[in-house]
């Protein structure tokens, strides 16, 4: 079984011709590729902060993707993803599709258009989302430094363009999105973001800096592994996250999970996060463990950013 922490930041240099998916199926349609695939995922969550406390939870996620290749090398594609959860009081969601995302490729320079995630939500190289716990991915390093600037929307979603570029063990990249629409010019409403990140032996390191409609943030993080021992950590400051004595900054945010591999089928997990103006640390245990043929039970138990005891456990498989 891959290291759950570093099984993300380990394929950098190949991930960018490919679609966000690892166990698409593919048929053809004239001179196109079109691959589909995505998880599901169900299960029992819990959260004390609920009306219902106790629900099904549940998640479908379809990418389809069409692309086609020239003899040059040049790849061109377009995807889109429909998207089911559960909703709030347990009750099943409706599939939704959101807006199209376009793509050109070649070597190791790639370019998005359309619905796009920032560079901080594509998280290429970074380990920020690396060992998130449990079947919903509550709990991990991230949850008191906050979600900036884009990410892909399962509905209308903001244009935008994403470009990453791999070289060697290096990774650049750069995100800009108008949220006014491009009538509007360069101003306030402007979001973008710049990094880049190193992969050395076994660990990769990355660093990011951005702008989201005037709050600025910034974030480094580490990932690896040491035998069967898995880590990421990340450190950033997010002025989004201001109270009244931050003098228009943000604290600084931290976070660190861990994991150790039981054999070649269970992976256990914890995980940390402080600072960042929060009004608790978040922090939980969790498992997962293969049943084989890209299918994982996962459960996990927690303490969110907001105090909030949360746990889940279910079933997960790729295709």
């Amino acid at each position: 079984m891959k290291k759950v922490l570093f099984a993300s930041t380990a394929l950098v240099a190949t991930a960018f011709a490919a679609p966000n998916f690892a166990s698409a199926q593919s048929v053809s349609a004239g001179n196109a590729d079109i691959s589909f695939g995505g998880y599901a995922r169900w299960g029992v969550g819990y959260n004390e902060d609920r009306d219902e406390e106790t629900i099904i939870i549940s998640r479908f996620r379809l990418n389809i993707d069409a692309s086609v290749e020239t003899d040059n090398g040049l790849r061109f594609a377009a995807t889109v993803r429909g998207q089911a959860d559960e909703n709030s009081d347990g009750t099943a969601g409706a599939l939704e599709f959101g807006a199209a995302r376009y793509q050109v490729s070649v070597g190791g320079l790639r370019v998005r258009v359309g619905n796009i995630s920032g560079v901080y939500d594509d998280a290429t190289g970074f380990a920020h989302f690396d060992g998130d716990l449990g079947l919903e991915d509550t709990i991990g390093i991230s949850n008191t430094f906050g979600f900036p600037g884009a990410a892909y929307d399962n509905d209308a979603g903001d244009n935008g363009v994403l470009i990453n570029y791999a070289f060697g063990d290096f990774t650049v990249a750069g995100s800009y999105v108008d949220e006014s629409g491009i009538e509007g010019g360069l101003g306030t409403d402007d979001e973008w973001q710049v990094g880049a990140t190193y992969t050395f032996g076994d660990y990769t390191v990355g660093a990011l800096y951005g702008d989201d409609q005037g709050d600025e943030f910034w974030l480094v993080t580490v990932g690896g592994s040491v035998g069967a021992f898995g880590f990421a950590a990340l450190i950033g400051e997010n002025d989004a996250n201001v109270d009244d004595n931050d003098n228009g900054e943000g604290d600084i945010a931290y976070g660190l999970t861990v994991n150790y591999e039981f054999g070649a089928a269970t992976t256990v997990l914890a995980s940390f996060a402080g600072g960042g103006d929060a009004q608790s640390e978040a922090f939980g245990v969790g498992f997962v463990h293969s049943l084989a043929a890209g299918t994982t039970l996962r459960g996990m138990v927690g303490q969110d950013a907001d105090d909030v005891v949360k746990a889940d456990l279910g079933v997960r498989f790729d295709f």
